[in-house]
């Protein structure tokens, strides 16, 4: 599988043919869809950690949780949602000045 930082490396190259656009366009899609759903999974993740426990704030508990190996993750998964997003915004407008 095609990691998100790949792409993004490879796409730099400003003499892409369309077809080539199209691919990395349909590569980033397959992967946000991916990341998508993980992203699903660790916020259910978070509600669960932070109704385990009635002790402590809630401030608390977002704290611990983004401090935990599980809430790191789900800010890497924000984070690379945010980029995917760009990425995408990026290969429409660069396949579509090729029409």
């Amino acid at each position: 599988m095609i990691k998100l930082i790949d792409i993004i490396e490879q796409v730099k190259d400003e003499n892409l043919s369309k077809e080539q656009l199209e691919d990395y366009y349909s590569m980033a899609c397959q992967l946000r869809t991916e990341i998508s759903m993980q992203l699903a999974d660790y916020l259910k993740k978070e509600a669960l950690f932070m109704v385990s426990s009635t002790e402590g704030s809630v401030a608390s508990k977002k704290v611990a949780w983004k401090g935990s190996q599980e809430g790191q993750r789900l800010i890497e998964l924000k984070s690379y949602a945010t980029a995917i997003k760009s990425l995408l915004d990026g290969l429409k407008n660069r396949i579509y000045s090729k029409l």
